[in-house]
Order: structure tokens, then sequence, then C-alpha cells
């Protein structure tokens, strides 16, 4: 799919100054960052991630890899299969895996995004002729017996908690539809469906069960199954595979009903200026600001998945996107995020920091929506300079290839040099 509206050639420059910024982030082990969530920040700890940033950069590869059939973005995947599996722990969980919480481990719905996303790449490796890296196999399977059927999985709810000390009434849609994804792919890569069946159903049945029926947020899942009230589109839209999935695989008609009714919530909660908000109620108004730029494009990629993206839904929401694409080929992360106007000379800081656990989902869209046009080579990437707000006071930040810095005429409030795991300088997180 393509955007009428848009040239195919500013899409592919697009994604090349994209694929270069990325190339500035990346150091052994991974990719590197700071990163700012829907709930807070890591700024202390730009190390490589382990969260979902992998996730887009996996599967744009791969759509990158299936249009041109170069074999770099094979290498890629294969290396990133190696740093995976490097970087998991004895129970199947991942180190550095929770983004905005980094550097902590066992990250919802990061861990199993990335797996399934992971699995996905060993499928495309595999009809490429390539044999998976050395550890791929094992890494998966201890994913799924160590971490998601002995620790995560709720005998009571038939579901999987989040995490070992959860609540044992309580799950997470979102990150059981990202376990569901991974167990439908890893039994289709295994072979072994009849023993994950019972693991399969349940997780279903309370994906569908969370689903709102009625009012406001008919259609959305929430955040959590009992948060009644409040649903995140975003995190509502990533359901949309795994709802998908299902209704391919059993044929009944309860999953595309569930998909229909979630397509038409994302329909609605849409801003009128592209984007998503961050929370819609049930019973006030929604919370629009920040809307995140990564968030607008990984809904598109989840509708893409489900087989639910249309030339309309891209044309209202891609140049959102794109309008936030800066001098250094990365993506701006949100508008907002100071929560009381959508545009400002001196945005909040956390809005113009860039941040790879949103810009993979960038990535891959473009990916997707480049519909054969080549890619150009990007040079180096071009510096930035931006003012903003720290904590009401005004800063600038700046970024080159080499560097991170907010500061302000006294005061420096994060300086970190790429590629090394610690700033010199933070006082934000």
């Amino acid at each position: 799919m393509n955007s009428s509206k848009i040239e195919p050639e500013i899409l592919a420059t697009a994604l090349g100054r994209l694929d270069a910024w990325l190339e500035t982030m990346r150091a052994a082990g991974g990719y590197y960052g700071p990163a700012v969530g829907f709930r807070g920040v890591s700024m202390a700890y730009c190390g490589p991630g382990h969260d979902w940033r992998w996730e887009g950069l996996l599967d744009g590869w791969a759509e990158r890899h299936a249009r041109t059939g170069e074999p770099l973005f094979l290498a890629r995947m294969e290396q990133a299969l190696r740093d995976l599996a490097a970087a998991q722990l004895l129970n199947g969980a991942f180190r550095n895996s929770s983004f905005e919480n980094n550097p902590v481990e066992g990250g919802m719905p990061h861990e199993p995004a990335v797996m399934a996303a992971a699995i996905r790449a060993c499928n495309s490796l595999t009809r490429a002729g390539r044999r998976l890296p050395e550890g791929t196999t094992a890494m998966l399977e201890r994913f799924v017996e160590e971490r998601l059927i002995r620790e995560l999985w709720n005998k009571l709810l038939k579901t999987f908690n989040n995490w070992l000390q959860s609540d044992f009434e309580t799950y997470a849609p979102p990150a059981v539809a990202s376990i569901l994804e991974v167990l439908l792919g890893y039994a289709e890569l295994t072979g072994d469906g009849a023993r994950l069946e019972p693991y399969v159903r349940g997780a279903a049945d309370s994906l569908l069960a969370s689903q709102f029926a009625s009012g406001p947020l008919a259609g959305g899942l929430p955040v959590s199954n009992r948060d009644g009230a409040s649903a995140s589109p975003y995190l509502a839209a990533r359901c949309l595979p795994a709802l998908a999935w299902l209704q391919r695989r059993t044929g009944e008609t309860r999953w595309t009903a569930a998909t229909d009714a979630l397509v038409g919530f994302l329909g609605r909660s849409a801003t009128a200026k592209g984007g998503f908000p961050f929370l819609i109620h049930a019973r006030r108004p929604a919370a629009v600001l920040p809307v995140f730029t990564g968030a607008a494009a990984g809904t598109l990629v989840a509708l893409h998945r489900a087989g639910r993206l249309t030339e309309e839904l891209v044309a209202a929401h891609l140049p959102f996107v794109l309008a936030r694409q800066t001098a250094s080929g990365a993506f701006e992360t949100a508008v907002g995020g100071n929560r009381r106007s959508r545009v400002s000379r001196r945005p909040d800081w956390r809005d113009v920091v860039p941040v790879v656990g949103w810009a993979d989902k960038i990535y891959h869209l473009l990916a997707i929506l480049n519909a054969g046009t080549p890619v150009p080579a990007a040079g180096a990437a071009g510096a930035v300079q931006h003012e903003v707000k720290v904590l009401g006071v005004d800063a600038v930040f700046c970024e080159d290839d080499h560097s991170m810095r907010l500061a302000g005429r006294t005061r420096t409030w994060f300086e970190w040099r790429k590629g090394t795991v610690w700033p010199s300088a933070c006082e934000l997180s």
C-alpha cells in the first residue's frame, strides 16, 4: 500500500534518513538511547534496550528484504537475534526490557512483542534459505516454556499475568495479545500446537472478555482488565493482529466482530490533525495530549498487520508522522508533552528527544508504504538545535551523529555520547 497524497520519493527519502539516524544509535549489543514512554522516562540509562524497539526494526527489515532482496536486511535480523539471545536470562526474561523503566528486566508488553517479531524474523530467514543464528531456537523455547508457561500463566483466570507479582485477578490485554502472537507463531514454527492449545484458548477468551461492549469505549480494550473506564487507542490497536490471527485460524465470527469493533473504536478516537489521544475515558473528556508520533505509526502498522489499513487511514495520519522528522533523520517523539497546548514555540523537552523505541514503529510503517521506490543512501545525519522547555526553564536540545544534549544558559540537564551506556550528565530521571 502507498499513500495517494504523498509522493513515493518523499516516503523513500524519509525512510533512508531514518535508517541513517538509527545507525547512529547502534553500538555493541543493540540500539542505544534514552526512552520517553507513556508513563515515564529513562534518561539515566542509555544503553541497549531489549524492549519493543526491536519489534519494528525486525519487522521493518523483513519488509524491506521482501521488497528488495538485499541480504543486508537478513544480516541485520541475524545480528538482532544474536543480541537478543545474549541478553536473555535463565528464566526466559530479558535484560533492560522495560523501556521507560530501564534498566529493568521482564518488560510487558515489550518482551512478547519482541519475541513475536523474532519468530517472524525466523520465518523470513528460513524462507531466504538462511540458517537461524546459534541460540535462537533455545531462546524462543526458554521464553515460551520458562517465562510464559512456568512463570506467567495464571491458572485461576486461564490467561497470562504481566509479572510474577501480579494480582491474580488482573491481566493486561495488550500483553496477552502479544503473548498470543508468540504462542501461535511458536506453534507454527515447532509444530507443537496441540500442547499449547489450552494456553492459546484461555488467553484468547480473556482478550475477548476484556473488550468494551458498549458506550464511548465500545470496541476498545483497556490497558488492564480492571480498568473499566479508560482505554489507550495505541495499546488497544496492538491487539488487532492477534484478533485477526484468531479469526483466520478458527473461522469463528466472534473474532471478526471483535476486530470490526476495535477498528471502529480507533476510527472514532483519531484526532482531527492526525494521531491518537493519549487516553480515552468513558465518563470524562479524553486526555488527548501528548499525541505520540510513534503510536500513530504503530497504530497504522497494527491495522496493516490485521489486514485493515486503508488509503484513507494513511492519508489521515501519515502527514502528522512525516511532519515530525528532524534534520537528523529522527522523529520527534510527541506533541503536547506539557499537556497544555499542541502548538508551542518552546515545546516540552520530552516531545523533542528522539527515541529508538518509537522510531522503530515509524521505520516499519515507512517500509510497508514504500512500494518499491529505491531508498536513497543518506549521508551523515544533520545537526539539530531545538528550543525547548525543561521543567519550565528555557533550554536547547542539540543532536548530531555523536551526541545528544539538553542545556540552558547556566545548567546542563542531559548530555550523552552515543554508544555509551550512561550519560555524562543527567538531571531528568
